[in-house]
């Protein structure tokens, strides 16, 4: 029997991982960034457009591109959002 899992599943499952450990080790889950794919970048700039700036909840949680973001953190979308507006303009 073979289980597969999404690129946001795995992440969510290597979060609650680090969670459990991280807690008794003192692992930063901030300290574990991980590379931006394509289509959360595209996600992300989408629902910036939809949003605005700054509605980082409302964005992670918006039905639309939640299943591109959901493994990421509001500072994450914040960091992000910076780079991106520093690098096209």
């Amino acid at each position: 029997m073979s289980i597969s899992f999404s690129r946001a599943e795995v992440r969510i499952l290597i979060a609650i991982d680090v969670v459990a450990v991280g807690i008794s080790v003192g692992v930063s889950m901030r300290a574990l960034k991980q590379k931006w794919a394509s289509d959360e970048e595209e996600a992300l700039k989408a629902v910036i457009k939809i949003h605005g700036v700054g509605k980082w909840k409302t964005i992670q949680t918006d039905p639309e591109c939640n299943h591109c973001l959901v493994a990421r953190f509001n500072i994450d979308l914040q960091d992000m959002a910076k780079y991106e507006s520093r690098s096209s303009g």
